[in-house]
C-alpha cells in the first residue's frame, strides 16, 4: 500500500525451514541437528525511489509480529532489506 509515491506499507507471511545444531557427538565427531519450520508475519514499511525509467531502489524495515519460540532471531529484531526493482 503506497502512503505517498515513495513511502509504502508492507505485510508478508513466510514459513521458513532451518536446521539447528542440537548437540555434538564426540564418539563419531558429528553434529546432531533438528529441522524447524517457523512461521513469520512480517509487518512494516519502506521507501522507494525511481532512479530511471522503470528502475527503482528500495529500503524496507519489517518486524515479525508472531515471534515463534523456534525463531532463530531475537524477539523484536527488525528485518532490514535493500534492493532494486526493474519493470518492463
Amino acid at each position: 500500500y503506497r502512503i505517498i509515491p515513495q513511502l509504502y506499507a508492507h505485510a508478508e507471511f513466510a514459513y521458513w525451514s532451518y536446521e539447528n545444531i542440537s548437540s555434538f557427538n564426540t564418539v563419531n565427531n558429528t553434529y546432531n541437528t533438528e529441522r524447524y519450520w517457523v512461521p513469520y508475519l512480517l509487518l512494516g514499511g519502506g521507501f522507494s525511489q525511481n532512479v530511471g525509467p522503470n528502475v527503482w531502489l528500495f529500503a524496507e524495515v519489517l518486524f515479525d509480529v508472531i515471534n515463534d519460540e523456534n525463531s532463530p532471531y531475537e524477539s523484536g529484531e527488525p528485518f532490514i532489506s535493500f534492493g532494486a526493482g526493474v519493470g518492463f
